[in-house]
């Protein structure tokens, strides 16, 4: 029978960790239908073999963020190379007659990249897999996952910044979590290439219609778990005042004030940043096709400061309710000690394992 390699290429920010965690947790069901996931021991994806195989590819770096370039340059300083990629292979079911790998750092491969994944697992028929959500969706869930992590600039500001920064990249590039080259394109001479669209109106509907996609057989995993909800706005604008006044406090301290302040959060609801024209401008110019009038249109609003603040976006972190900012922000220094604790301990626990 043919055996076959399925690769789960992204884009981020579209509902991968999601889809990752299902496919790490649910081996027993896919080994029924002759499937194996490949990850190693302990991950949810193969982010850092990929990571591992892009040392020397031209093309990963030039399409990668600063950000991302700092990652990079983290993981490669602290692995040997090859190290990544022999916890791959050690945590591949090898002998699964169809396998499935998933990282979404394939999204930046270039030709280089894409033939060393490929010859990974030699003797494979290829089918590619790439999940979209529309540049809007992705632009604002990346902002809110920041706003977890670091102190952010008004909703506005760092849209423009993020924007001028995607039209001033190569039309290939991938910048920010907002797909403008033809991904689809770059992987087609590798094999069947299949993209699942997430339009965000019945998120589990569809994240549950990629899984189908990605497995290959319909009802295997439905019970995908929900994973970087974004928070309130009240809830995050919180954090940040606690980010602000704590500026070492570590993600997994940040993490455990966002889940215990949580439970004080009356879940007001968000105001929607982008209005519906602005939204159907980026979307046109950053889609898929990107077409050359939306995009031009799009720089010629960007560089006129006026015309993009009269665009109307607006600012859910500053727009906050202001009492209930307080109320959660009272909690979170109350409950800092404590967090920052659990966290030095799992990081204890975790050197202890390794």
């Amino acid at each position: 029978m043919m055996r076959t390699l399925t690769l789960h290429i992204g884009t981020p920010k579209s509902g991968t960790t999601s889809l990752q965690t299902a496919l790490s947790t649910h081996g027993a069901a896919l080994a029924g239908i002759g499937r194996g996931y490949a990850a190693p021991r302990g991950d949810i994806n193969a982010s850092a073999a990929v990571a591992d195989l892009a040392r020397t590819d031209t093309h990963y770096w030039a399409r990668s963020t600063q950000a991302q370039r700092r990652h990079l340059a983290a993981v490669w300083r602290s692995s040997s190379p090859g190290a990544a990629v022999g916890r791959l292979h050690a945590g591949t079911p090898v002998d699964a007659e169809h396998l499935i790998l998933s990282a979404e750092n394939l999204s930046l491969a270039g030709p280089q990249l894409i033939r060393r994944t490929l010859d990974l697992f030699p003797d494979r028929v290829v089918r590619v897999v790439v999940v979209r959500r529309p540049a809007t969706k992705g632009l604002t869930s990346n902002y809110w996952q920041i706003a977890k992590m670091q102190v952010v600039p008004p909703f506005a500001v760092w849209l423009r910044r993020e924007l001028r920064a995607i039209l001033a990249r190569d039309e290939d590039a991938v910048t920010g979590w907002a797909q403008v080259g033809p991904l689809e394109q770059a992987w087609r001479g590798s094999g069947e290439v299949t993209t699942v669209h997430l339009p965000g109106m019945s998120p589990a509907t569809e994240l549950g219609r990629a899984m189908d996609v990605i497995v290959g057989v319909p009802g295997i995993i439905t019970d995908l778990p929900r994973l970087n909800v974004r928070h309130s706005a009240e809830l995050t604008a919180a954090l940040q005042m606690t980010i602000r006044t704590r500026p070492h406090a570590d993600r997994r301290t940040l993490q455990r004030l966002l889940t215990t302040a949580a439970a004080h959060d009356p879940g007001l609801p968000s105001v929607d940043p982008i209005p519906a024209a602005l939204a159907e401008l980026i979307d046109d110019a950053l889609g898929v096709h990107g077409r050359a009038e939306p995009r031009a249109e799009l720089a010629a609003l960007l560089r006129d400061g006026a015309a993009f603040a009269d665009a109307g976006v607006r600012d859910p972190l500053g727009e906050a309710n202001v009492e209930v900012v307080e109320l959660l922000a009272r909690h979170m220094r109350r409950d800092y000690p404590l967090a920052l604790g659990r966290s030095w301990a799992a990081r204890s626990w975790a050197r202890v394992g390794r």
